[in-house]
């Protein structure tokens, strides 16, 4: 199975052509290394491009409404992104709870909308610093809590279509990632949780937070690890150059 790279590019680049030069050049990057698929979570404003939507079966949106429609200034829902050819939206990033009080409650809408407008979420789950403090047996209540709450009530069929994704909080935008063996057994015991109580036998479960090429090879190494989310190294065409590079398996 080939492992799934997600660039985040989060808030980034400041213009349509440097975000066109960008997809361009992470395509060119990306052609290179037949033992993986790729998705750029690109900001909003940018997937109506010609040059995007020609592009659309990379593209992933980095955020959705948890309602269809309505007097929701500067929301947009699943099918406005499905609307543009879009298949794929993250949904429960870290900075999303952090900056914009998202919890699961609104997590769990916020997927219902997109299987609804036929997007498959891109589902982050992960802990606090003070969490992962207690030791990595807190932590796997704390994973197994919030899959519960937030996929309790979908329809076991539309679960399969989940792409989840490991997201330890106090990872992200850090110095370092996390240590690949610590994060590939706590992505063992979400598919466990996943096969336990909502029968997926094989889902697909990635690791983001701190990603780059210098540790991309030690994290592929790790067989519970089906791919990355990946976000700074994304939008530099060096560092990415690099992880692709050293992502072949």
């Amino acid at each position: 199975m080939k492992k799934l790279i997600v660039a985040n590019w989060k808030m980034n680049p400041e213009t349509i052509a440097e975000a066109r030069s960008l997809l361009s050049r992470s395509l060119t990057v990306i052609s290179k290394n037949k033992s993986i698929d790729f998705l750029a979570a690109v900001p909003t404003p940018y997937l109506g491009d010609a040059a995007f939507k020609k592009r659309a079966k990379y593209l992933a949106g980095q955020n959705v409404s948890w309602a269809e429609n309505g007097a929701l200034t500067g929301e947009f829902s699943a099918k406005m992104l499905y609307s543009l050819g879009v298949k794929y939206a993250i949904v429960g990033h870290s900075e999303r709870r952090e900056y914009f009080f998202e919890n699961e409650e609104i997590i769990a809408k916020k997927i219902q909308k997109c299987f609804e407008a036929g997007i498959r979420p891109i589902l982050c789950v992960g802990e606090s610093t003070a969490i992962r403090r207690k030791g990595l047996d807190l932590v796997k209540i704390y994973l197994k809590d919030q899959l519960r709450q937030i996929i309790a009530g979908t329809e076991h069929s539309l679960i399969s279509k989940i792409v989840f994704v490991y997201e330890p909080v106090w990872a992200v935008g850090a110095e370092e990632a996390d240590d690949p063996e610590s994060s590939a057994e706590l992505i063992n015991h979400m598919k466990s949780t996943l096969k336990e109580f909502f029968g997926l036998p094989k889902p697909k479960v990635l690791y983001g937070g701190s990603v780059d090429g210098s540790n991309i090879r030690e994290i592929f190494a790790q067989k519970p690890i089906d791919g990355v989310l990946a976000g700074r190294a994304s939008i530099d065409p060096g560092e990415f150059a690099k992880l692709v590079k050293n992502a072949k398996i």
